[in-house]
């Protein structure tokens, strides 16, 4: 059986049922006696929830799998940043198949949806899709850690105290350029 691609399942879905070769039905199972279902047939997105109650009619249920912490390869469906070994230039990919190699799609080299073969080795790295908040405190640490860096004593543990007082209280580095 090939792998659930749970970036087609509804908001909410908790498990899923194979139903046919072409058919999946999406489980929203809150831990009661009810749970809700949402078919979904190939070339077709589920968007509505239907009510049953009792156990649900398909077995066997297959529960989503926990969120990828980053850790290891990221499991099919996952949308996630991807580098090489600099460092740099991490890029957003949805990975489509994941084995020895990893086929990933997103936007990259201009060119939307192009499908990108990877093989797993110690030169690429995977993370996950970063948060604004995760954003705005890398950027926070490294202009503090450049304002450390200009200071005359930046061992100092008073000196990087300082200068996040300093960031906090929106002072930044300027330069004057001459006309």
């Amino acid at each position: 059986m090939e792998q659930i691609d749970w970036s087609k399942a509804p908001e909410g879905a908790t498990h899923v049922a194979v139903v046919s070769i072409t058919r999946v039905c999406w489980y929203k199972i809150d831990g009661g006696f009810g749970y809700s279902y949402s078919y979904q047939d190939e070339g077709c997105d589920a968007r509505y929830w239907s009510s049953g109650a009792g156990e649900p009619s398909h077995k066997p249920l297959i529960e989503r799998p926990a969120a990828w912490s980053g850790t290891g390869l990221p499991p099919v469906g996952t949308v996630c940043e991807i580098t090489t070994n600099d460092g740099y230039n991490w890029r957003p990919v949805k990975i489509i198949f994941s084995d020895d190699y990893v086929v990933m799609t997103g936007e990259t080299a201009g060119a939307v949806n192009r499908e990108l073969f990877k093989r797993c080795d110690a030169d690429v790295y995977f993370r996950p899709i970063r948060t604004p908040e995760q954003i705005a405190a890398e950027q926070r640490e490294k202009a503090v850690q450049e304002m450390v860096n200009e200071c005359p004593y930046p061992g100092s543990a008073t000196t990087a105290i300082d200068c996040l007082a300093l960031y906090k209280a929106g002072y930044r580095k300027f330069e004057i350029v001459p006309e």
